[in-house]
């Protein structure tokens, strides 16, 4: 690829415990770049990650100056909204790349170049769907895209306001690309469900599986039809889960397995019935079901508890999601296909 690609992300407080991992995974990506925006220190990084160590008002600022306006960045997770203006903001760090990107640390990276090729990058300006990772083409044009209609909300109340608005994906992002025309594609991922306590990757039925990373690539076990079966993605996105881990970069560097709660070396190259069974903690589909309804029932709870305001923007992001939200509630383990953890907030206004 001739470091035609460049994916960024701004993390601000302490990193979490599989960071490691995380560069590790980024090493055996060596076709991508990657930059860290943080506060924090980072003693040893592989030689394609570099890091820029600024305080978040400065970042603001950054920010600030690209907009025009004093823009609102009081907390890290606001971080989301303001993906969509990297491009600009760390403009002098993406000098020579074709694309930049941005993605986050909450997640395992497969081997990217199996699922962001090259005939991806000559024909498309934007790849990828989710905040959690999407590139866009460094050009005038592509870089200004946040300031086109399309969104749910008009970039200036995205930042000039401290809630957050989703706007790097399903309420400003992926509806500007569309209503826009712009030339998108996606890219193969796995994303946990969150509102289940084990493993289960969103969109697919089976029921017992595992995610392992191993020498670069991203794998999915699973069993189905009483045989071992495998899929590769370009990474696995926690969605919320914050899985112990005590592996060092060595350690992992020979295999790890990733469960719900802890990460845990796994170098062996053979898979069988047996491990499927022991790493994919799944109990049943009653179990599953009753887990999701729990989650629905507290996330209807925390959003009873927002202000007006906040009630009126999470309406209006996930709006969407309504004829979605029919399908997901019918009760059955089917419902889990293109599940959304939000789409239960449309029936609390019905």
């Amino acid at each position: 690829m001739n470091r035609r690609v460049k994916l960024i992300v701004c993390y601000y407080g302490k990193l979490p415990e599989w960071f490691n991992l995380w560069l590790l995974s980024c090493e055996y990506n060596p076709e991508f770049d990657f930059l860290l925006v943080t506060d924090q220190d980072v003693d040893k990084m592989p030689n394609n990650v570099t890091a820029l160590k600024i305080p978040m008002g400065e970042l603001k600022n950054r920010f600030s100056g690209v907009l025009g306006f004093e823009c609102v960045l009081d907390n890290p997770y606001k971080l989301c909204d303001y993906k969509p203006l990297y491009g600009l903001a760390l403009a002098d760090k993406l000098e020579g790349y074709e694309f930049w990107g941005h993605c986050d640390v909450d997640l395992i990276f497969g081997n990217l170049s199996d699922h962001i090729t090259e005939a991806m990058l000559n024909n498309y300006d934007a790849i990828g769907k989710y905040g959690h990772l999407i590139l866009y083409r460094n050009s005038e044009r592509i870089n200004r895209l946040y300031r086109l209609n399309g969104g749910a909300f008009p970039y200036e109340t995205v930042y000039k306001n401290p809630e957050n608005y989703s706007f790097d994906e399903m309420s400003g992002m992926d509806r500007i690309v569309k209503k826009n025309n712009i030339g998108s594609a996606d890219i193969k991922i796995a994303n946990a469900v969150p509102e289940l306590m084990r493993i289960k990757a969103r969109g697919y039925d089976s029921c017992k599986e595992f995610f392992c990373w191993d020498k670069g690539r991203l794998k999915r076990v699973y069993e189905k039809n009483g045989a071992v079966c495998f899929d590769e993605y370009a990474y696995l996105h926690f969605s919320g889960k914050k899985p112990k881990c005590n592996l060092s970069y060595r350690e992992a560097e020979r295999g790890f397995c990733i469960l719900s709660d802890e990460i845990i070396a796994f170098g062996d190259s053979e898979y069988s019935l047996e491990t499927i069974s022991e790493f994919n903690r799944f109990v049943s589909i009653d179990e599953d079901n009753a887990e999701l309804k729990t989650a629905k029932e507290a996330k209807t709870k925390k959003f009873m508890r927002l202000s007006m305001k906040g009630k009126m923007i999470n309406i209006k992001i996930h709006q969407a999601l309504l004829a979605d939200r029919l399908k997901i509630f019918g009760g059955g383990y089917e419902p889990l296909v293109g599940y959304s953890s939000y789409g239960h907030l449309m029936e609390v206004t019905a």
